[in-house]
């Protein structure tokens, strides 16, 4: 998302994430990604609970796709680094319009998913 960031922006989208960690590691996490977008502070996780995210099965946190996806990301020079909060906590992205309406709910299929900067977008053009 920071890639396209900009594009976002411009039509009237802000992206914000919200990490599991305290606010110090979750200033930490989006400092080294270069974030340019707001990073919220979740320690315990209320607002994947109010968003319907729970734990993730064994398959969903470990399995061979997350394995597969991990090595090719390692192989383009990204590492995970040390995990923060429950590791099994599944994300999401949800799309929410000015009126506090959810718009698009993407809930990962597991930790190695990500929907596409694409999709997103395309998304927003229908909002």
């Amino acid at each position: 998302m920071r890639r396209d960031y900009e594009w976002f922006k411009a039509h009237g989208a802000e992206i914000v994430l919200i990490g599991q960690g305290d606010p110090e590691q979750t200033r930490a996490f989006c400092q080294e990604r270069d974030a340019p977008f707001p990073c919220l502070a979740d320690p315990e996780r209320k607002a994947y609970a109010a968003y319907g995210l729970g734990a993730g099965t064994l398959p969903q946190v470990l399995g061979p796709r997350v394995w597969w996806r991990g090595f090719h990301a390692w192989r383009k020079g990204y590492s995970a680094g040390k995990p923060i909060g429950d590791v099994r906590q599944m994300p999401g992205v949800f799309i929410i319009d000015r009126a506090g309406i959810i718009r698009f709910i993407y809930r990962y299929r597991d930790i190695a998913d990500n929907p596409s900067n694409e999709l997103l977008l395309e998304r927003l053009r229908t909002i």
